[in-house]
């Protein structure tokens, strides 16, 4: 009886030991997750000062210049005027309201100097985002938001030159809750960091330096090869007609001067020869046809006109996209084609921001002539490589495409006129 007595003091205190240590790992985790602060590196522990509250990022593209900024949940609340919302998870409306503010207050926040120019631009989005810079995440319109994982995004556009030598930004966010603000700049697949914005030098300067090239120019449209034709010598044969009609109109008078009929003459035959290869008309063989394009004609020509679709969607407006679009496309397929790569391009739920195609493959297996019209379909294949940055990090895409296109001569240059994707994928 004794020993089973000691039996059960012994596993009760087993027991105890084990729910204190369970406890304590609760409760030390809990104090962790409280303290917890999104912009350290390790994601734990409170931020070693203000700067790790707001971080910006400088991203400058084709046309394009966009400053993003991440501010920390609590930090934004307080930074906007909200600081009275202290729960765990952030409700849907005091998200809602808190967005509004952002829209409204934080335009003035974010102006942009390029070349020693000031861009036209402003305020594009603001959202809530959970995670951390560089690993960031979006809330769905019903997600819960953990305030503590939370985060304020916003998005500023502004125009960009094609040439850039320096740019400046300035930043007037700044009160007690942001002291510090740490930028980084990308371009192209390189980034800088290192720079630091604070109340006494709230503007930073980068110099190009060759670091950021200019656009390269549109590829050109690529020109349909003429139908076999006789260059007809329409200036010739139009002195020849005038020189024929002189001496009928003169008459009898010219006819009867041998010397002076005989220089009219002269003059006529040399006009003519002088004129053969002055004024020429090309004039169709009849019955010829345009001669058939070969598979490396097909790949030379779908190689510029792929790569200008995608080049169209480097500009800041959807008429600028259509102007540039229209140099290859032509038809009813210009609108869907329009939709269908802006979709492709698009990153899901990254407010617009769209991946910069800077590689391009194309290459035609097989090419058959159109039925009951001029032009040509391709077996074609093209691999797409494109990479953008967003909230602190670059995605990189490289995507197949195989597809059937359909490609006709509009004013005298190959346009796409149809497109069939039959596989497409994500490598």
């Amino acid at each position: 009886m004794r020993g089973k007595t000691q039996h059960q003091e012994t596993t009760g205190s087993g027991r105890g030991w084990i729910r204190w240590i369970v406890g304590t790992w609760l409760a030390l985790a809990l104090a962790a997750t409280t303290l917890a602060h999104p912009f350290d590196g390790d994601g734990a522990g409170e931020a070693a000062d203000a700067s790790r509250n707001t971080q910006v990022y400088l991203y400058l593209e084709p046309g394009l210049a966009r400053v993003e900024c991440l501010m920390w949940l609590p930090a934004a609340l307080e930074r906007l005027g909200h600081p009275a919302v202290q729960d765990l998870l952030l409700p849907d409306e005091a998200r809602a309201r808190l967005i509004a503010a952002a829209r409204e207050t934080a335009p003035s926040w974010c102006r942009l100097r390029v070349n020693r120019v000031n861009q036209q631009g402003g305020i594009v989005s603001a959202t809530v985002l959970k995670g951390m810079p560089g690993r960031s995440e979006t809330i769905g319109a019903k997600d819960a938001t953990p305030v503590i994982e939370g985060m304020m995004g916003l998005i500023w556009h502004f125009d960009l030159p094609p040439h850039v030598e320096s740019v400046e930004l300035e930043w007037a966010g700044f009160d007690g809750t942001v002291t510090k603000v740490p930028v980084t700049i990308f371009f192209g697949s390189q980034a800088e960091s290192g720079q630091e914005l604070t109340p006494d030098g709230p503007a930073l300067s980068w110099k190009n330096d060759g670091l950021l090239p200019d656009p390269p120019p549109l590829a050109a449209v690529p020109l349909v090869a003429g139908k076999a034709s006789y260059p007809l010598p329409a200036g010739a044969m139009v002195w020849m007609v005038l020189g024929v009609v002189s001496v009928i109109v003169a008459g009898r008078p010219l006819r009867q001067k041998p010397v002076v009929l005989g220089g009219v003459l002269l003059m006529v035959v040399a006009g003519t020869w002088l004129l053969w290869p002055v004024w020429q008309v090309p004039v169709a063989v009849p019955g010829a046809k345009a001669p058939e394009v070969t598979t490396a004609q097909a790949t030379g020509i779908l190689s510029s006109l792929v790569e200008n679709v995608y080049r169209s969607f480097d500009q800041n407006s959807e008429s600028a996209v259509y102007d540039v679009l229209k140099r290859s496309v032509n038809g009813p397929l210009l609108q869907n084609l329009y939709l269908q790569t802006s979709q492709a391009l698009t990153l899901d739920g990254q407010d617009g921001t769209r991946v910069k195609v800077n590689d391009l493959y194309v290459h035609v297996e097989n090419v058959t002539p159109l039925q009951g019209r001029e032009g040509f379909v391709a077996d074609c294949q093209w691999t797409a490589r494109g990479t953008v940055g967003h909230w602190g990090h670059l995605h990189q895409r490289l995507n197949r495409y195989t597809a059937k296109i359909d490609v006709e001569p509009v004013d005298g240059a190959w346009k796409m006129t149809g497109l069939e994707v039959l596989e497409e994928r994500r490598l």
